[in-house]
């Protein structure tokens, strides 16, 4: 079981290397171009072909309002917290209390239910949270311009032909 999360930890950091690399290589954001399936790759099949598409960077979130997905002028819709290794999630039309802390989120985290003890209805937000970082959008916000946060795009994926 060790060697495995050593593995998966090998894994993580080598991923997060070679962003770093395509984002020292280039200062603009990054933003791949869309994959064609090699002609080898057609089949009879009905399940689609999955292919990554890139990672976002940089990262935002956002509002309701604001369209998800991969950058650019998009809040990533599949961040991944570097600190506790969970997925981070996000509720529509909310934002968190004044009253969160980290003991909160570590204990209910991702129990909405329990969550929404300390979310605020407020039309146009989003409250995103993982195991130990919380925060409120109500725009197109860059994670970058928050050291404080250790939440990374894990990847999109889109089907092809």
């Amino acid at each position: 079981k060790a060697g495995d999360s050593y593995s998966k930890a090998k894994r993580d950091v080598d991923d997060l290397l070679d962003d770093l690399d395509d984002v020292l290589a280039d200062d603009s954001p990054h933003v791949p171009s869309e994959p064609t399936p090699a002609p080898s790759q057609a089949t009879d099949s009905t399940e689609p072909v999955v292919a990554s598409t890139g990672k976002c960077f940089p990262v935002y979130i956002g509002g309701s309002k604001d369209e998800q997905g991969l950058t650019p002028g998009r809040a990533c819709d599949r961040l991944r917290c570097t600190k506790c290794d969970f997925e981070v999630k996000r509720w529509e039309n909310i934002a968190w209390s004044e009253s969160c802390d980290y003991l909160f989120f570590r204990n209910f985290f991702p129990d909405g239910e329990k969550l929404s003890k300390n979310m605020v209805k407020t039309k146009g937000s989003c409250g995103y949270a993982c195991q130990c970082t919380w925060k409120s959008a109500s725009e197109l916000t860059a994670l970058q311009k928050s050291p404080e946060m250790r939440w990374v795009c894990s990847g999109h994926r889109k089907a092809i032909a």
